[in-house]
């Protein structure tokens, strides 16, 4: 091969690698995730949440703009205090909808909160947090790429406390565990003999209230557990 045949392939290889170096990037792969947490609280209530994006790509997180929508019918968006700086967030966007925008030469990576919102419960029911993304870009110089994102949506339900009565003591449920079987009667027997120290229950053992934890009670256990006897 002559030395003009070689100069040549080096100049056509120097115009592919300048063409490629100059290509515009492709967007991340799905590796960023941008979430909000759900949670229970009651009517009345209120409740502070983060918008979290986790797993942000080099070179960083460089303009973002995302709303999250909610039911005014039942939640009312109060405040609003922005994550990463250079940032604003607005709770009054719309009737349903919090904005959060931003703007960074750096960009920001990894993990990052981009706002905390504080959500009151105005009434029971429940509301989903819906992320909306009109915009999520890396901070490419000259030429920003669209980030590949996941999206986990949020959820706050505003319940009442539950009202259920609390459970009562079991006469005879030695081990404490909501029933009385013949696992507590194997409890007393074992204790009447010295096999153990105590008993999980030692006021709920003394089915005769006697005093003492012995065959007795066992006995008043086995016929509790069988349903002659009830306490």
């Amino acid at each position: 091969m002559g030395l003009r045949t070689l100069g040549l392939v080096a100049a056509l290889a120097l115009v592919a690698f300048a063409a490629g170096s100059t290509a515009t990037p492709r967007a991340s792969a799905v590796n960023t995730v941008l979430s909000m947490d759900s949670i229970t609280i009651s009517p009345g209530g209120g409740v502070t949440l983060d918008v979290n994006a986790e797993g942000i790509p080099f070179p960083g997180l460089g303009a973002w703009s995302i709303g999250i929508v909610y039911d005014p019918a039942v939640l009312t968006a109060l405040s609003c205090v922005e994550g990463v700086a250079p940032s604003a967030c607005n709770v009054s966007f719309s009737a349903n909808r919090v904005q959060i925008t931003g703007a960074s030469a750096e960009g920001h990576l990894f993990d990052a909160v981009l706002a905390s919102i504080t959500f009151a419960c105005d009434v029971p029911g429940t509301s989903d947090l819906l992320i909306i993304v009109d915009d999520f870009a890396d901070a490419t110089e000259g030429g920003p790429v669209p980030i590949n994102i996941k999206l986990e949506n949020g959820r706050i339900a505003c319940s009442p406390p539950s009202l259920e009565p609390p459970q009562q003591d079991l006469v005879g449920d030695a081990d404490c565990n909501g029933a009385v079987n013949s696992r507590d009667a194997l409890l007393v027997l074992q204790f009447e003999a010295g096999l153990i120290d105590s008993v999980p229950c030692m006021d709920l053992a003394d089915v005769n209230e006697d005093g003492r934890i012995d065959s007795i009670d066992a006995g008043l256990i086995k016929q509790i557990d069988a349903g002659l006897l009830s306490v």
